[in-house]
């Protein structure tokens, strides 16, 4: 039989040393990956902002393109997929309110020259009107 006989207190700091260590690194590893949590979160989120702040301004009817559409544009992922997809509904936007602006230009005018042949019309009529009383009267003259 063997017995081993050691004080209490050299037992409990080795204990409390490994503790110690063991506590520091879960709070190192803890710190560490709430950083890398963050910095992975900032990577997706701002790029999906960015695809919010696009279609916000493509709903306001602002069809500029900035720096954040360049930058999504640029991206090989799904994100930048989206991105060039809101680039090509912009640019078709733009060409569907050229065509309308265009459209309603040519009503505008067909608009006036139809107001102006109504004028004429117009004019016309009571020249017609005025000679068709003027032989009335003259033939009234002659009863």
């Amino acid at each position: 039989i063997l017995v081993v006989t050691a004080d209490k207190a050299e037992i409990m700091e080795t204990i409390n040393k490994i503790t110690n260590v063991g506590v520091t690194a879960l709070i190192v590893i803890n710190l560490i990956a709430i950083v890398l949590a963050s910095v992975l979160a900032h990577l997706y989120v701002k790029p999906i902002n960015d695809i919010s702040d696009i279609t916000i301004k493509l709903a306001d009817m602002d069809f500029t393109q900035d720096e954040k559409q360049e930058a999504v544009n640029g991206r090989k992922d799904e994100i930048g997929r989206m991105g060039r997809a809101l680039d090509n509904l912009r640019l078709a936007l733009i060409g569907v309110v050229s065509d309308i602006k265009e459209k309603s230009t040519n009503v505008m005018s067909a608009s006036d020259a139809l107001s102006t042949d109504a004028t004429e019309t117009s004019t016309t009529m009571e020249q017609v009107e005025n000679a068709v009383n003027d032989i009335l009267a003259s033939l009234s003259l002659f009863r």
